[in-house]
């Protein structure tokens, strides 16, 4: 991969994002910018930048990997700098229209990954303006490709839908991790079985799921037996609607990245 890629955002994203390229690219030829020089810092960037109008010089491909709330100040430092170049947005809720219009740039690729992209098991969804020729499509695979998986999406809606669902999806897995923690401390547990029974429950359970041996649905048939343990705690779930209340929980992240827009 040749051509000179910038990260502008050393967050929680945009670090995890420069740790997986760094490893797939020559070091050189990716570059970190942050106002925040101490996360430069900790990522140890070889090439690095506190100055975003110097991180777009550098690279011929800019990732956005600010916090929307910071991308307006952002754009008005980068304004008309990216005309010629690729502009690939990991900012949620901030549409292709947007960035263009903003940013004065039109060769746009806008993605939503995960934080599992830091151990390059994400999912990224992604689509593209128009004016992004095919072959910046393909490079746009191939900087996915150390990522995780990618999927691109062929209406930009389903974006703020890949948001709710995967982008936001591992804080829905941790925070079921925390609740098993949580009540097997109530069940008497010391704080570190209860790590270990909440987390290895789901870790083993996903890596059952990885194995493609089953569906999730099979593998929770395998574990329910009729009249069993799992199959009360289950129906309790169902009769008091904890899959219409995890649906609605998608639904309002949905629609917070819809607002996001605005």
């Amino acid at each position: 991969m040749n051509r000179k890629l910038a990260i502008i955002g050393a967050g929680n994203m945009g670090g995890a994002l420069y740790k997986r390229l760094a490893r797939a690219m020559p070091k050189e030829h990716i570059a970190l910018c942050d106002t925040d020089a101490k996360k430069l810092a900790r990522l140890s960037a070889t090439v690095s930048f506190t100055n975003a109008e110097d991180a777009a010089r550098f690279g011929k491909c800019i990732i956005l990997a600010v916090k929307p709330q910071a991308f307006h100040a952002l754009a008005k430092d980068l304004f008309g700098s990216l005309e010629k170049k690729l502009v690939i947005s990991i900012m949620a809720g901030i549409s292709l229209a947007s960035l263009s219009k903003t940013l004065g740039a039109k060769k746009i690729i806008r993605a939503m990954p995960n934080l599992a992209i830091q151990e390059g098991a994400g999912v990224i969804g992604w689509i593209a303006s128009s004016f992004v020729t095919k072959e910046e499509n393909a490079l746009a695979r191939k900087l996915f490709s150390p990522l995780g998986h990618e999927i691109e999406v062929k209406k930009e809606e389903m974006i703020d839908s890949i948001t709710a669902l995967s982008g936001s999806g591992p804080a829905y897995f941790f925070y079921l991790v925390n609740l098993l923690e949580t009540k097997a401390r109530a069940m008497g547990f010391s704080e570190s079985s209860a790590r270990i029974i909440s987390e290895h429950t789901l870790i083993g359970s996903a890596k059952l799921l990885e194995s493609g041996k089953k569906s999730a649905e099979e593998w929770r048939e395998a574990v329910t037996s009729k009249g069993g343990t799992t199959s009360a705690a289950l129906s309790h779930l169902k009769e008091h609607g904890f899959d219409m209340l995890f649906y609605e929980a998608i639904d309002t992240a949905k629609k917070r990245a819809k607002e996001l827009q605005k």
